[in-house]
């Protein structure tokens, strides 16, 4: 779930303007958004399911931050 949320921070601060407050914001929604995947990961009935969430939101992250 970090890495998930990690990679999906590092999208979002690639893809807006150098001067906004990214780390900042960062902080607080990479929390709520951890926290969020760990519950998902608690309620999901097959591991798997919660597996290919996260390597989905993982990859998507990874591929936004390299092209």
């Amino acid at each position: 779930g970090y890495f998930a949320t990690m990679f999906l921070h590092l999208a979002v601060a690639k893809s807006v303007p150098v001067d906004t407050p990214v780390l900042l914001t960062s902080t607080y929604s990479s929390f709520l958004i951890w926290v969020g995947l760990m519950i998902m990961v608690f309620l999901v009935k097959r591991a798997w399911i919660s597996w290919a969430v996260l390597l989905l939101i993982s990859g998507l992250g990874a591929l936004l931050i390299f092209l």
